[in-house]
C-alpha cells in the first residue's frame, strides 16, 4: 500500500482553513446581530406592553373619576327644592367632598353666577364670579348649557 503524505503547509491547505475560518467568523457574526436584533424586539415589545398597562390604568381611573363626579353632582341635584334651593348645602357638600377623593370643590351655579361654594373658606373668592361673561372659561359651559349637559370649571388656573 503507498502512503499519500499531506504536507501541513500546502497552499490548498490553508486556503479551506482560511474559508472555514472565515464562514464560521461570518456565521457567528450574523448569529450574533441576529440575538441582538431579537433580545431588541423583546425590549421593545416588553415597552409596549408595559405602556398599554398603564394607558389602561390611566383610562380606568379617568372612567371612575368622571362616575364619581357625576354621581356627586346628581346627588346634589335631587337635593334641590321646586324653588331651586338647597337646604343644607354645607352638610350635603362637606359629605360629597369627603367620601370623593376627586373632587376639591362644588359650587352651586344658577344662570351661570357662583353662588354657593364648598369649601367656602379657601374658595371665597369665586362667589358671585359670572362664568358666562369670562371669555376664557364659558366655552365649556355654553357647549354644556346648549347639549343640557354636565362639564367641569378648574378655577386654578
Amino acid at each position: 500500500m503507498s502512503k499519500t503524505n499531506h504536507n501541513p503547509t500546502s497552499p490548498g491547505l490553508n486556503l479551506k482553513l482560511l474559508l472555514i475560518s472565515l464562514v464560521s467568523a461570518l456565521v457567528l457574526v450574523i448569529l450574533g446581530f441576529f440575538m441582538l436584533w431579537q433580545r431588541y424586539q423583546i425590549l421593545v415589545d416588553d415597552r409596549q406592553t408595559e405602556m398599554s398597562s398603564m394607558i389602561d390604568v390611566v383610562a380606568q381611573n379617568i372612567d371612575q373619576s368622571l362616575k364619581y363626579s357625576y354621581s356627586a353632582a346628581l346627588s346634589l341635584a335631587l337635593q334641590i327644592d321646586e324653588k331651586g334651593e338647597i337646604d343644607n348645602f354645607e352638610l350635603i357638600a362637606s359629605q360629597l367632598v369627603d367620601n370623593n377623593p376627586n373632587i376639591d370643590a362644588i359650587q352651586i351655579v344658577p344662570d351661570g353666577v357662583i353662588t354657593k361654594v364648598y369649601p367656602s373658606e379657601e374658595n371665597k373668592d369665586a362667589i358671585n364670579y359670572n362664568i358666562l361673561e369670562d371669555a376664557t372659561r364659558n366655552q365649556e359651559a355654553l357647549e354644556a348649557i346648549e347639549r343640557k349637559r354636565m362639564f367641569s370649571l378648574d378655577l386654578s388656573n
